[in-house]
């Protein structure tokens, strides 16, 4: 089977090969064609197309790797190119959160007649007892123990100590701060402390005393640790019964996000409103003093 197969294929080459010289040699010029040239032209044309295809092929094919190549290399670049532009837009994002809260802080500095320093969260207190945080301000700044830490939404903390470059600073959801304050609305007053969650507690509030769910609580001045007016937060609990004597127990929702403060101002004077010893809420006045709790 196999020579007679290659002595059919070979005479059909043959065959092929006489055919399209005889249709070479046929003048091309002769109108209307011969009948044999267009029987020759009906034979070979399939055959020459096919032939063609497949010398074609390797060709179509080495280009076509070639150019997947040049693709693929393609692709890596932008796909680098696209993680680029990614952590750029990250950072210009960061940028323009960063320039939002600086614009605040400075808002609030040209809006008040305090005598204030910006200074950078650098460190997290990571102990049980205690909330704060490290600023990267110290004595060489000016930065002393019991200055005030505000943030344009309100009240952070105190300054409990300061080495020569840097400072801690004391949550006000701490349970060793607590200011003097009074509802915006009613004009009630308290003193509101931290107790080691993310609420406050406003204390000495009397069931006589007009506080709602809701109120905007702000420091009262009369303690000589916070300027007066500064936003502590509002009152979103009001229990029933009574507490401490004869209080009511309210909580209090800080109007700072202790947990993602990066920049502050340390206050390092302001205009303090004096209390005679009378107006001084009973039991408090040692807090006031010292902002310890007992």
């Amino acid at each position: 089977m196999r020579p007679r197969r290659r002595t059919g294929l070979f005479i059909g080459v043959i065959i092929l090969i006489v055919v399209n010289a005889l249709l070479l040699f046929t003048k091309a010029g002769e109108y209307p064609a011969s009948l044999f040239r267009k029987g020759a032209l009906f034979v070979l044309a399939p055959l020459q197309r096919t032939a063609t295809e497949v010398v074609n092929f390797p060709i179509f094919i080495w280009q076509h790797y070639f150019h997947l190549i040049s693709v693929s290399d393609e692709n890596k670049n932008l796909k680098r190119e696209l993680e680029k532009i990614k952590v750029e837009k990250e950072q210009y994002t960061e940028i323009i959160q960063e320039n939002n809260r600086l614009k605040k802080l400075l808002d609030l500095k040209q809006a008040s007649s305090f005598n204030m320093i910006t200074a950078q969260v650098i460190g997290r207190d990571v102990s049980f007892w205690h909330k704060g945080f490290v600023i990267n301000r110290g004595k060489k700044d000016g930065v002393r123990s019991g200055m005030p830490v505000v943030v344009a939404e309100g009240i952070v903390g105190l300054v409990v100590e300061a080495t020569n470059k840097y400072a801690r600073v004391l949550l006000l959801t701490d349970g060793n701060i607590a200011v003097d304050a009074l509802s915006q609305r009613s004009r009630a007053r308290g003193l509101v402390r931290g107790n080691m969650s993310n609420e406050l507690t406003y204390a000495y509030l009397s069931f006589k005393e007009d506080v709602r769910k809701g109120d905007q609580i702000i420091s009262s001045g009369m303690d000589g640790l916070f300027p007066k007016g500064l936003v502590i937060g509002h009152i979103h609990k009001i229990y029933k019964g009574e507490v401490d004597g004869g209080f009511r127990r309210v909580m209090i929702m800080p109007s700072v996000a202790m947990n993602r403060l990066e920049e502050v101002f340390v206050i390092f004077s302001f205009p303090k409103h004096m209390l005679s010893a009378d107006e001084v809420l009973p039991s408090t006045a040692n807090e006031m003093k010292t902002g310890e709790i007992p």
